[in-house]
């Protein structure tokens, strides 16, 4: 594990924001904050809080529509005529990052940022009734109802952290 992660930040450094995509950033987080859990690599964690959760969380967080959320690909830096939107894959990605670097340093902001990226995801993309969860929402509000397996899986491993870690029931009946 100590290898593989020192070895990813030897060969990607640090400085991801020429990646648009805040999906990949949640990725890379998780790897490095449960990479931290396991060695106890200090710099893993440190890496995984600012070149991950903090710069998506600066860079991608927007209330300005649908009160919130992260978006998938940064607008500034999406292809003129594709759609933006902001989806469970980077809100659940970033959630999870924030989840497991609250479980390495007890950082409230941390468990904070992963509780308001949950909340914005149960009322925008998660059908309570089926348990769906919804492939994304637009600037204009219009939900992609489209279903993907990681969307699923990756939700509700969320939910799992942040019962383990609250105890709150609803995470678990989620």
């Amino acid at each position: 594990v100590e290898a593989l992660c020192t070895t990813f930040l030897q060969k990607f450094p640090p400085g991801y924001t020429w990646d648009g995509y805040n999906d990949d950033e949640g990725w890379i987080g998780i790897m490095l904050a449960r990479g931290y859990r396991i060695t106890g690599d200090a710099n893993l964690l440190y890496q995984a809080r600012t070149a991950c959760v903090d710069m998506v969380w600066a860079r991608g967080w927007d209330t300005q529509y649908n009160g919130g959320g992260i978006w998938e690909q940064q607008p500034n830096m999406t292809p003129p005529g594709q759609t933006i939107d902001k989806e469970a894959l980077s809100n659940d990605s970033i959630g999870k990052a924030a989840c497991y670097i609250y479980q390495g340093n007890h950082d409230q902001w941390y468990l904070d940022r992963a509780t308001q990226i949950y909340a914005w995801v149960r009322s925008h993309l998660f059908n309570t009734s089926t348990g769906q969860v919804y492939n994304g929402v637009d600037r204009g509000g219009n939900v992609n109802t489209a279903r993907n397996v990681y969307n699923q899986g990756t939700f509700a491993d969320y939910a799992n952290l942040l019962y383990q870690i609250t105890g709150n029931s609803m995470y678990y009946n989620d």
